[in-house]
Formats: structure tokens, C-alpha cells, sequence
């Protein structure tokens, strides 16, 4: 069984407000990308990991069938809340999406076509997409590495695991077009960005 675990926990320093809850096409961020999770009937459970306006963030997925987790210690790095998901999975679950909070223009399309890829390669395996050599998110996982990222990679991230276990990592290529999905917003400049290429 897949599931996604999709990261919401932080506190939006450099954006100034909450970058989850930001509007963009008429939705708050985070719903459009667990919308867009949701859409993908491969993916039967979604864990969404809250920590600052978690109440808030809570509200408005209202509705999507998802289940919450809460990171204490959401001042810290992503890892934290990976691990708070990872605590949170289903013993049936095999493998799972780590999806970022901030990346609204992700489609149920690239997330399918990510797990499309899956059946194709050993039940170890690390999909990442990557567009014009640069790799992204979401990275399917399997589950076979819950207790490396519960355990090691402190300081480093979700990034050392893939350093650490390089044969296991399968590049999924996406067209160029794909990029501006993968796009995340920091700042407000980000934003901005990120309204100005709605309907492309």
C-alpha cells in the first residue's frame, strides 16, 4: 500500500505569514497540494504532519479524508516531521510520497507518473523526478528505509539518505515543463512567481 506523508509543520520565516495557508487560484496552498495527493487513486492514506497554525492548516483540509500528526518540534528541520509521518504510517504501507507543503502547482498527474514508475524497479527503490538534471519532489520512498531516516541523517536530511544509499535511487525523468510544479515558495518574491504562471 502507498501512502504520502506530506509536510506542513513550518513556520515560514522568510514568507512573513503562513505560506501554507496563502491563496493561490482560490484555494490555501496546502489544500491544493493535498487536493492534488488525493486525486491519485494509488495513494490510500495521507498523513499530514502540522506544527505552527496547525489548528488552521487543520481547518481548511477539512473534508480530504486525511489524518494529522503533530510535530512538537516543528523549530526544527524537516527531518523532524518526516520522522513524526513515518511514526504515523500503517503497518501495511510499503512505500510512501514525502511531499512538501509549499509546492501548489503540483499535479495529480506527476504524481501519478511517479508511482507508475514504481512497479518497475526493485521494492527498495527511491524515485525521485527530476527535470533538466535537477532533482525534486515528491520522492516516493520505500518503507525498507524507515529505519535509517528514523535513525541516522541528523543535520543532513532526507538528501543523506540518498547519498547514503545511491544504488537504491531511480531518477524518474520529466519534461521541462514539469519544472514550474516542482517550484516551492520561501519568500514572497516565490509567491509571486508562482501566481504569475497560473494556467500554463
Amino acid at each position: 500500500m502507498i501512502c504520502a506523508i506530506v509536510l506542513a509543520a513550518g513556520k515560514s520565516v522568510r514568507m512573513g505569514t503562513q505560506k501554507l495557508l496563502l491563496p493561490v487560484d482560490g484555494q490555501p496552498a496546502i489544500a491544493r497540494i493535498v487536493g492534488a495527493v488525493a486525486a491519485c487513486p494509488a495513494v490510500r492514506d495521507i498523513i499530514v504532519v502540522t506544527g505552527r497554525d496547525g489548528s488552521k492548516v487543520s481547518s481548511v483540509l477539512a473534508g480530504y479524508g486525511v489524518s494529522f500528526v503533530a510535530n512538537p518540534d516543528y523549530d526544527g528541520d524537516m527531518l523532524s516531521s518526516l520522522r513524526c509521518g513515518i511514526d504515523a504510517l500503517p503497518g501495511s504501507c510499503t512505500a510512501f510520497l514525502v511531499v512538501l507543503g509549499d509546492q501548489p502547482r503540483i499535479t495529480s498527474k506527476l504524481i501519478e507518473t511517479l508511482l507508475a514508475a514504481h512497479p518497475r524497479h526493485s521494492p527498495s527503490a527511491i524515485l525521485v523526478p527530476l527535470v533538466a538534471g535537477r532533482r525534486g519532489h515528491p520522492i516516493l520512498v520505500s518503507t525498507v528505509h524507515c529505519e535509517s531516516i528514523m535513525t541516522g541523517f541528523d543535520g543532513i536530511g532526507l538528501r543523506g539518505l540518498l547519498t547514503a544509499d545511491p544504488e537504491s535511487v531511480v531518477d524518474v525523468p520529466f519534461p521541462e515543463e514539469y519544472a514550474d510544479q516542482m517550484r516551492d515558495m520561501d519568500t514572497p518574491g516565490d509567491y509571486e512567481q508562482l501566481l504569475a504562471i497560473k494556467g500554463k
